[in-house]
């Protein structure tokens, strides 16, 4: 389970990946897809109540 920053970070990443591939491939690709599914879950993760948010078990380096 990723603590609140890293998830965060990802998420961020993820979202910059599937803005750039539509940017270059105006269609849904299976490659965006893919992205758009992984999107998804750290949303879903963000969303769940075990996140770990405490900055107490956080050791996150972002």
């Amino acid at each position: 389970m990723m603590c609140t920053k890293s998830l965060l970070s990802e998420i961020e990443v993820v979202r910059r990946e599937m803005n750039d591939q539509y940017k270059h491939h105006a269609v849904i690709t299976p490659e965006l897809l893919e992205l758009s599914v992984k999107l998804d879950k750290l949303l879903n993760q963000l969303q769940s109540p075990t996140l770990l948010c405490s900055q107490l078990l956080c050791n996150c380096k972002v």
